[in-house]
Parts: structure tokens; sequence; C-alpha cells
């Protein structure tokens, strides 16, 4: 039997030293377990090891690899700012260059033409008299509109007439004119003369659709006169033309 040398008192002595070891010792196996050092505190990420790998994740899908973005967190602004400013959510325009394209050639275009006096004299429907032409460089749908007004001041047994006229490109050499639809006017002299009157204005307006071939389309307005009657007793043009404007306008569609 061994008997230990030391007296009650001194063995109780060493007893908190005892307790600090194990103390220590136990710490230091617990810190061999690896700690959730980059844990966002949410649940989403337990281990260091997972944080590393989504940040990786994240950091391929939204880089784009060319040195522009060093870090996912620039490149996660970068981005979320060109989505804000030029980007239009549908997947059709990546970049503010394309909306600023896209945007420019859906704009409105509008083509114009315009004339002042000009005479109507006797030439008959066959051989009606160019007084505006508009040639549109461009395919693609369009609405052609004019608004004139005609004087029949001093007119007599004669009556006015406009209609518009194109011609899709490309087209043979010398073909002729087609009429729009729709767009005839017929002004008679005797507007303004129920109280034996000298004549008056008389606003016009004519609108239609078009569409332009591949290289283009011409648009006209053209106008003759013809006697009121195969036999009248006199026959005055009157003055005609007053103003003229022609409008071209490019168009989406037309239902």
């Amino acid at each position: 039997m061994v008997t230990s040398s030391r007296s009650p008192a001194a063995r109780r002595a060493h007893l908190p030293l005892a307790l600090t070891t194990v103390a220590l010792l136990f710490a230091a196996c617990s810190a061999s377990e690896p700690a959730p050092a980059s844990h966002d505190h949410e649940g989403l990420y337990l281990t260091e090891t997972e944080t590393v790998g989504l940040l990786a994740l994240k950091a391929d899908l939204a880089h784009d690899h060319d040195g522009r973005y060093p870090t996912s967190g620039e490149a996660t602004a970068a981005l979320a700012t060109e989505a804000d400013v030029g980007h239009a959510h549908d997947g059709l325009y990546s970049t503010q260059a394309q909306v600023d394209a896209a945007v420019a050639a859906a704009a409105p275009r509008i083509f114009v033409a315009s004339t002042g006096v000009a005479p109507i004299v006797t030439t008959g429907e066959g051989n009606a008299v160019q007084t505006l032409l508009k040639s549109i460089p461009e395919s693609g749908q369009y609405l052609a509109r004019v608004d004139a007004e005609l004087n029949t001041f001093g007119a007599l047994y004669f009556n006015y007439a406009c209609k518009l006229q194109y011609k899709s490109y490309p087209a043979f050499l010398g073909a002729p004119f087609s009429d729009l639809p729709g767009t005839r006017r017929t002004v008679s002299w005797r507007l303004g003369r129920e109280q034996s009157g000298s004549g008056t204005t008389v606003s016009i307006s004519m609108q239609a659709p078009l569409t332009a071939g591949l290289f283009g389309v011409d648009v006209r307005l053209v106008c003759w006169g013809d006697w009121d009657g195969a036999s009248p007793p006199i026959v005055d043009f009157g003055n005609g033309l007053e103003s003229a404007t022609l409008v071209v306008q490019r168009v989406s569609s037309v239902n």
C-alpha cells in the first residue's frame, strides 16, 4: 500500500490547479472544431466552406470576366445600375447603346412637302398635274395626309379635283403611279355663288395608309380641272390651288 507523504492541506492547495488544467484541455479540444466564422446569423450559411462556395458562385454568375468589375460587389452594383438605366428588363436590350438605337428607330418619322399658289386648268383626270411630291427612302408602313385650300374666285363652269398617288420601289422604268383609295376630292365652281357671289376658298383634306417597298416610295398630290357640262357658255379657271401641305408619317402598323 502506497500512501502520499503530502498532508491533506497540501492536497487541497493543488486542487484548483488541476481543475484549471482540465478546463484548458477541454477548450483546446473544442477549438479543433471549425467555427462558423462567416456565418450571416440568419441560418443561410452554416459553415465557412458553404459561405465561400456561395460567394464564388455569385461572382461567377455576376462577373463579366473582362476585368471591368474586380469584385462581386462591384459587379452586382454595376449590373443593377445598367438594368435600372438602360435595360428593358425583357431581354431585348442589354446595353444603353442598344436602347438608344431602338428608341431612335421607333421614334416617329415625318416627311413634309408644301406649296403655294398653283393654277388648275383643263386637263382631265388622265393628265392630272403633279403639284406636290415627297420621296421616302425607307421601307415600312406610312400614313399620307394632305391639307389644301382651293379658291374658286372667278371660276365659271369649271370644277377642281385632287387626289393622292404613290409608287413603291423597286419599280419598272416608266411604271405609273397608283391612286391611294379614298383620297379623291372635288370642288365645284358654284360654291359661294348661291347669292351671285364671286367664289370662295374651300379647304380640303385627305389621308390614306400605304406600304413602301424595299427601296422606299414616292407620294404625290395631283390636281386637274374639268368643264361643268359638255358645252358651257363660258369657261374661266378661277384662282385654283391656294396652298397645300403633304405629310407622310411612319407608323408601326395599320389595322
